[in-house]
């Protein structure tokens, strides 16, 4: 068990087994609480597997249903537990209760998971690699299979900010697993923020990259100690940098706007939304990049053909898009408008094209259902992004000069 310090008044996460008393306590409550319907509810899930890693995706995928919101007020202990078949009535229960819902169902089925609860207002246990999601007190599930680890986050992060200290990283990276990604594992630590400025970065032919790497990022610059408005483009340019090669050694810095500084206390749709002009970033013929612009929840998509594409941070509620095509310095595109639909159970994207100062937009309202696409409905999410690769056919390329 971790110093009393790693666990109060934050709770700090630590993987050891025996990581948490205040854990177990709720664990116990939990446990306590489960009837036959419960019983009857999870055989009717789980029949026909006897895999357990295909048993623990069917229980996360019916726990990870309808989940709204993710403020898990947790630092100060005063979460009770609820009857289990009371979480199953509410719709929109809390993503605590979702996490513990799962925790005890796998417990159920024998599958050993460990609960995470972590603070982004400190760095956690300092042996973790486990990083921080958001400003504010955080759940998530371990889930040991095979002594394989999975990372479950059944709660979807409506992220607002009250006070944004500069030193803040939200450390979000989602890993693809190789059969379809719905379970998550976290492969390494990458800087993607919120901002008043915007960097963007390419990295060098040579640069070990993978898919899964994110080739733009936003950082946090504190307004109310300096403000952004007297910073020279030289520091910022330095202050990025020096970020920038913490997490890509090979970066170099392109280009940045400027867009309204705004307050960081409502919703992140001044922030989010960027004027991001040429830039560079190195693309095969099998890279199809995108950049998002959103209005509240930042996520990212960069998509590789040739391999697994990460997984879009799901958002329940319907939210406007617009994705700039990342394409070779020094070139335009120029796109005849055309629509593309996709809609089923799981989720529904409505692409529209359309030229923009000499730029492709694409705007995107999407409505995802659940928290992770199941394997069948991810084989038609990636046939969707290979259908956007295909319309390249129809993009008429001009190099400047």
């Amino acid at each position: 068990m971790p110093p009393f310090s790693y666990i109060s008044p934050r709770v700090d996460f630590s993987l050891d087994s025996d990581w948490n008393y205040i854990g177990r306590q709720i664990y116990r409550s939990f446990r306590d609480s489960l009837d036959m319907d419960v019983y009857r509810l999870i055989d009717s899930i789980t029949s026909g597997c006897e895999d357990k890693l295909a048993q623990a995706r069917k229980l996360f995928y019916f726990v990870s249903q309808d989940i709204r919101e993710a403020d898990v007020p947790i630092a100060s202990f005063r979460y009770i537990p609820r009857r289990l078949s009371s979480i199953l009535e509410d719709r929109y229960a809390n993503g605590l209760d979702k996490v513990y819902l799962l925790w005890a169902l796998l417990d159920r089925v024998g599958i050993r998971s460990y609960p995470l609860f972590f603070s982004t207002v400190s760095s956690g246990h300092p042996n973790s690699d486990v990083p921080s999601i958001g400003w504010f007190d955080e759940v998530a599930l371990e889930v040991v299979v095979d002594r394989k680890k999975y990372y479950c986050y059944p709660a979807i992060r409506d992220i607002k900010f009250d006070v944004l200290p500069s030193d803040v990283w939200l450390d979000t990276v989602f890993r693809v697993t190789s059969d379809g990604g719905e379970l998550v594992n976290l492969e390494r630590k990458l800087d993607v923020n919120t901002t008043s400025r915007k960097i963007v970065l390419t990295l060098d032919e040579n640069a070990d990259a993978t898919v899964h790497d994110t080739l733009s990022f936003c950082g946090v610059l504190e307004a109310d100690k300096r403000s952004i408005r007297n910073w020279r483009d030289e520091e910022i340019k330095k202050h990025f940098e020096e970020r920038a090669s913490k997490f890509f050694p090979s970066a170099r810095l392109i280009d940045y706007k400027v867009v309204g500084l705004g307050t960081m206390d409502s919703t992140l749709s001044e922030c989010a939304s960027f004027d991001v002009k040429d830039f560079a970033v190195p693309m095969g013929e099998s890279r199809l990049g995108f950049q998002v612009r959103g209005t509240r929840n930042l996520a990212w998509l960069v998509g590789e053909q040739s391999r697994s594409y990460p997984f879009m941070q799901a958002v329940l509620e319907r939210y406007e898009y617009s994705y700039d095509f990342i394409l070779p310095n020094g070139f335009y595109v120029y796109y005849t408008p055309e629509d593309v639909k996709v809609d089923n159970d799981y989720f529904r994207i409505t692409a529209h094209f359309e030229p923009k100062k000499g730029r492709l937009t694409l705007s995107i309202d999407l409505l995802f259902k659940s928290h992770f696409i199941p394997p069948e409905e991810y084989a038609h999410f990636k046939q969707y992004i290979e259908e956007l690769s295909n319309l390249s056919e129809k993009w008429i390329i001009i190099q400047k000069g």
